[in-house]
């Protein structure tokens, strides 16, 4: 019976390790660059505080929440959410430096993005769900979680 078990567990990874090669195969470098690109001017944004760039790669329908524990599901509310953030001066006066993206396919219209800013000395982690609809890829889930100090 353990090795029954055992062989299924594999069985279920090989699997996996197969359908996530094909996705990869399924999915093209326009599409990576197109990911990119959405995050290059949602950091624009940042930068700038200009909202609109901010959720111009967003879908209509999302799942936002920051580090500290905002939630907002939709993109209306975003605009409205970053117009208030935006104008926060201890906010937009962090520096912040894009360090890395490393981009997951799950299937050719969905993505997850993994992607790291450092501001103000502690790193912020962004995971985003992309998802291709109408030959556009859009966001929408986006999490970020802050790193603490560990004493």
């Amino acid at each position: 019976m353990k090795h029954i078990k055992v062989l299924l567990v594999l069985t279920l990874f090989i699997s996996t390790g197969i359908v996530l090669c094909q996705n990869q195969e399924e999915t093209s470098t326009e599409d990576e660059k197109m990911i990119i690109s959405a995050i290059k001017t949602y950091n624009k944004a940042w930068d700038t505080a200009d909202v609109e760039m901010a959720i111009s790669a967003y879908a209509n329908d999302i799942y936002w929440v920051n580090s500290v524990g905002d939630v907002v599901k939709s993109r209306e509310d975003l605009k409205k959410y970053l117009s208030f953030i935006f104008q926060l001066d201890f906010v937009m006066q962090a520096k912040r430096v894009h360090q890395t993206d490393e981009i997951t396919f799950l299937s050719k219209d969905m993505a997850i993005v993994h992607s790291i800013h450092v501001e103000s000395g502690s790193r912020n982690f962004h995971l985003r769900v992309f998802q291709k609809q109408e030959n556009e890829w859009n966001i929408t889930n986006h999490l970020t979680s802050k790193e603490h100090p560990k004493n």
